[in-house]
């Protein structure tokens, strides 16, 4: 089970590379949707950790899925904040305030 998980977060951590760093796929939609997928079955499986969650709000606000987006945010800050990391803090506390205007 944990090869399988690390096999999964791997996968998801290649696609959100791809996808959020090329503009073309982010254009598209394609990968952003499989990105989405992976990243919520890589929560689904490891229980979600602070970095995932703010990838996971990174793909939803590129798909114009605020809402859901603001709700990743708020669970990556609250998991930062356990753990202690302020630029996850800064960044999460950024993002919630642009995507809720």
């Amino acid at each position: 089970m944990i090869l399988y998980t690390s096999m999964i977060i791997l996968r998801s951590c290649i696609i959100i590379n791809k996808t959020l760093n090329r503009s073309q796929l982010i254009e598209s939609g394609k990968n952003l949707q499989k990105a989405k997928k992976w990243i919520a079955k890589a929560i689904e499986i490891d229980g979600g950790k602070y970095w995932m969650f703010r990838q996971q709000a990174l793909i939803l606000a590129k798909l114009d899925e605020k809402e859901a987006a603001i709700l990743a945010s708020k669970n990556s800050l609250k998991l930062a904040k356990e753990a202690g990391n302020q630029d996850y803090i800064r960044l999460n506390n950024i993002s919630i305030a642009e995507w809720s205007k």
